[in-house]
């Protein structure tokens, strides 16, 4: 222990410490990972294969499922307190102060079995039955599919809510809009499938005419009409132009739509989340690959960076094209994600490094660049352009998503541990440390 960890909030939280540990004496290794609370102390020990957080109804987490392979799943408070095991060995979030339970009954096709269990009152509150699947919609709605029919399962106000069609799981998981229904089940031969859209109440907002749809992600659903592309709006209406392809571009770690990539033959243009137009559809190159929304924008060879939702605009100096992050660009001389310049915004310095590396940002605070096996070590920037004794520094999920980072898992020599934004240790352990029987 070093120093302590508070969440950005005040309130409780579990950091999640890995420890690598050695397999069979063939090079192969395995992770197990315990946990921090706020005081920088390990609190659940470094036992287990598997975790998740799981969010309460403002989509804090909450509360933690933590596994071990054969053996029923923990389910700990912020503090590291058990609250409980799960009744069974497979245990997903199941929305506030729920999580889903499951029988497997063939791993290798997805095939389970599912119930709802409240973890506050120790109850089975859906029990698990043959062909029963679970979906998690939002904190407060769970949609329970039965071979007879499905219902949404309304947490907050105890109350089954039947709804017509079939959800489609990966068009509706996080949303609360609208949820998109498939007019019967999917299969393999399902090549008539009718979408339609309804709302939380089992109301038919839209009934079933669309052959695909996707979730309704900042308002906007991508819907397909004829051969081409284009969005449907909260109220039914289709808007936004239509196009060949849409990509929607996200933020890794809310899993929220920052905007949208268009193109149509070979001209491509950037929207934002609102579909208002940032890049006019055109010979523009555009690339979003670094991800939470930065995209670099090369036109007549001169490269911007644009870090969605904002669509303002920032001119890359001369020699860089790759826009790594607000804080870091990129001159990409030795192919596709590759860099051996690297300039640092936030003072002008321009940074050589030993050789071409692949370099990816860690927030805007650090960015950690990776040669070739046997070229050079790998090093990691700070913001201000540094080179630091860390050789890997990987952010770690904050216990409100839209907080960003408050700590890092970074590694120096045979120390590794938790970082804050300004490269203080707050907790260290030895890479060496091998777990007792």
């Amino acid at each position: 222990m070093l120093a302590e960890m508070p969440a950005p909030d005040g309130g409780a939280m579990l950091w999640p410490a890995p420890l690598e540990l050695a397999g069979d004496g063939r090079g192969v290794t395995y992770t197990h990972y315990g946990f921090v609370d706020i005081s920088g102390k390990l609190v659940v020990s470094q036992r287990y294969e598997s975790y998740q957080y799981c969010t309460n109804r403002d989509g804090r987490a909450s509360f933690v499922i933590a596994s071990l392979s054969g053996q029923k799943d923990d389910i700990y408070d912020l503090t590291g307190k058990l609250l409980r095991p799960s009744p069974t060995t497979d245990t997903l979030c199941g929305g506030a102060d729920r999580v889903i339970i499951r029988h497997v009954i063939d791993g290798e096709s997805g095939k389970v079995d599912e119930g709802l269990f409240n973890v506050v009152t120790g109850k089975v509150e859906v029990p698990i039955r043959r062909n029963r699947h679970l979906t998690v919609v939002s904190p407060a709605i769970v949609n329970v599919s039965d071979p007879s029919g499905e219902y949404f399962d309304d947490l907050l106000n105890n109350a089954r809510i039947p709804h017509p069609g079939f959800l489609d799981e990966q068009a509706s998981i996080g949303q609360d809009l609208a949820l998109i229904v498939t007019d019967r089940r999917r299969d393999l031969t399902s090549k008539s499938v009718k979408v339609g859209v309804i709302d939380t109440m089992g109301k038919w907002l839209l009934k079933p005419s669309l052959v695909e749809a996707y979730g309704f992600g900042a308002g906007f659903s991508i819907i397909r009409v004829g051969e081409q592309l284009t969005f449907l709006d909260a109220a039914m209406k289709q808007t936004g132009g239509t196009w060949d392809d849409i990509y929607q571009i996200y933020n890794e770690s809310t899993g929220s739509v920052l905007g949208y990539e268009v193109s149509t033959g070979a001209d491509h243009g950037l929207l934002g989340v609102d579909l208002a137009v940032i890049v006019q559809p055109g010979a523009a190159d555009i690339d979003c690959g670094a991800g939470d929304g930065v995209c670099a924008v090369t036109e007549a060879g001169a490269t911007s960076m644009i870090a969605l939702p904002a669509a303002a605009r920032t001119a890359l100096p001369p020699g860089f094209s790759s826009a790594l992050s607000p804080a870091f660009y990129g001159d990409q001389g030795s192919g596709e994600g590759r860099s051996q310049r690297i300039f640092v915004v936030g003072t002008g310095q321009v940074i050589t490094l030993a050789a071409v590396s692949s370099c990816e940002a860690r927030t805007n605070t650090w960015l950690q660049c990776e040669p070739g096996a046997g070229m050079a070590p790998p090093v990691v920037l700070d913001a201000s352009g540094t080179v630091t004794p860390f050789s890997s520094v990987m952010a770690v999920a904050d216990p409100i998503p839209e907080v960003g980072a408050s700590y890092y898992w970074a590694t120096s020599g045979g120390i590794e541990g938790f970082i804050d934004s300004k490269g203080t240790w707050r907790y260290q352990q030895s890479r060496y440390t091998q777990l007792e029987d």
